[in-house]
Parts: structure tokens; C-alpha cells; sequence
């Protein structure tokens, strides 16, 4: 394969995970979560907001953290934790490798 298709097979798998993070109304989760206001936008949360979770307990915006990691970014933008799941440090090896299990 060449070096662009594997990126594009990345950025594809990458993406599959990232939507592993469910969308939730904010009344929902409001005594869980950290915040009261989105850390990207800095707009307070109103109960009927739809708003992501991370894995670390930050709640943003659906919209605002889908923005962020469509950027390629994986990260929480306030602690900088692994926004699905525990990165390796073979962490786009272990992707490879998955990809390589789907195109076989």
C-alpha cells in the first residue's frame, strides 16, 4: 500500500473511535461531569444541550469537541488525556495493524 492510503486508512480508523464517544443530553450527566460550561466555546450548558463526555470527565458541546477532533487531535483540549481509551506508545502500529486485519 502506499503512504497515503495507509494515512487515509488511519485517519478513517481513527475516526471509528472517535465516534465510540456517545452524544447525551446534558440534564442527563449535569451531576457527573466537571464543568458547567463548554471549555471550547464558553458557553454555559443548558439541560437540552447535546454534549460529549470524555473518557478524563470533561463535557463539551457535541459540536464544538467533534470540531476539535476532526482536527485529527485525540486529546482532551483541557487536560490532554486520550480522548477514547489508553494510547500505547505503538499506538499507530496497533493501528496498522487493525487496518491491515480489515483489508486482508
Amino acid at each position: 500500500y502506499s503512504d497515503q492510503c495507509i494515512v487515509s486508512r488511519l485517519l478513517r480508523k481513527h475516526r471509528r473511535l472517535i465516534r465510540r464517544v456517545k452524544t447525551v443530553r446534558y440534564g442527563r450527566v449535569k451531576d457527573r461531569v466537571q464543568d458547567d460550561c463548554c471549555p471550547i466555546c464558553l458557553e454555559t450548558f443548558l439541560d437540552e444541550d447535546r454534549v460529549k463526555v470524555i473518557k478524563c470527565g470533561h463535557a463539551f458541546h457535541s459540536s464544538c469537541i467533534d470540531s476539535w477532533l476532526s482536527e485529527k487531535n485525540d486529546v482532551c483540549p483541557v487536560c490532554r488525556r486520550p480522548v477514547v481509551g489508553i494510547q500505547s506508545k505503538n499506538y499507530e502500529k496497533e493501528l496498522v495493524v487493525e487496518i491491515s486485519k480489515d483489508v486482508e
